[in-house]
């Protein structure tokens, strides 16, 4: 099923495409940047009937030496 923040069909936002290239984009900088991102501790849940998502994600990064 496709996520419905943004709709999608013919309901779907007209941003949507530029927001899944921006995305991207910034994953793919990010991973050249980073060696490790790993869980600094239990996600903190967001318990709600509509949305289903996490109120944080402590995370550590370690970036790569250069």
């Amino acid at each position: 099923m496709d996520q419905v923040g943004s709709g999608y069909g013919l309901h779907g936002c007209a941003g949507q495409r530029l927001a899944r290239i921006e995305a991207q984009a910034i994953f793919t900088a990010l991973l050249d940047r980073v060696d490790r991102i790993e869980l600094a501790g239990p996600p903190g849940r967001h318990l709600n009937n509509v949305i289903r998502g996490l109120d944080s994600l402590p995370v550590t990064v370690t970036t790569r030496r250069v």
